[in-house]
């Protein structure tokens, strides 16, 4: 009896563990953020004077996701490392890098909104588009779903190179437009270095965008088996 009861239970090891700490960072910048956009001072002064588009709320929110993306990094090369892959880790991880990078677009759009209120910055346009979400949430609900069939037939479907290329493509756009993203100085009457910045954003962005997009078709195309209806013969 207790041998079965220690089999039927969570394998919380270092690689688990880190999951969890980038799942609850999550909240965490959640948290940051809505205190902080409450401050003027904190929420529109940039931190240095040579990057003026980064203001010191969204330094506070880039430690945290720097933090957070780390554990990423940290916990897969441990658990392969030491032969540590769980069957929560395979759930878990890929939950919490979803949670992790969404969390901070949907903080980004409500930053375009806090802009044009605080700093009229209309004629910069938006960094991050409501439009660009829902395209990466598609791509996400249609990976799910066809995940879904797939194991409805006892099918793992491994990443795909393109799916990790989009990941990858996915922090840097985030850590970019952190750092770059926020109009933070020139109440509404932007200079060079501004706009610069920006488009260095939208180019990561654009990037994030096209492999979201192909590493879904890719996705689609490689499993369109799950789609088909079985025949007895």
């Amino acid at each position: 009896m207790n041998e079965n009861n220690s089999k039927n239970k969570i394998t919380m090891n270092l690689p688990n563990k880190l999951t969890l700490l980038r799942i609850i960072l999550v909240p965490v910048i959640v948290a940051v953020y809505m205190v902080g956009s409450k401050y003027a001072d904190f929420y529109a002064k940039p931190v240095f004077e040579f990057i003026p588009n980064l203001s010191r709320l969204n330094f506070v929110v880039l430690i945290i996701f720097g933090i957070a993306a780390f554990t990423d990094y940290l916990d897969g090369a441990i658990a392969r490392k030491r032969g540590l892959v769980t069957n929560f880790g395979k759930f878990a991880d890929p939950l919490a890098d979803k949670l992790l990078v969404y969390t901070v677009f949907v903080l980004m759009l409500e930053q375009n909104y806090l802009n044009k209120l605080t700093i009229g910055a209309d004629q910069m346009g938006n960094i991050f588009e409501w439009w660009m979400l829902v395209i990466v949430l598609a791509r996400e609900f249609i990976v799910t779903g066809v995940r879904y069939m797939a194991a409805s037939n006892k099918k793992v479907i491994a990443a795909s190179k393109l799916g990790k290329a989009k990941t990858i493509a996915q922090y840097i756009a985030v850590i970019l437009v952190l750092v770059f993203g926020a109009v933070t100085t020139t109440a509404g009457d932007p200079n060079g270095i501004h706009f610069v910045l920006i488009l260095i954003c939208k180019l990561s962005l654009f990037v994030m965008l096209v492999l979201t997009v192909i590493s879904g078709i890719d996705y689609i195309v490689k499993n369109k088996e799950v789609f088909y209806d079985k025949k007895d013969k």
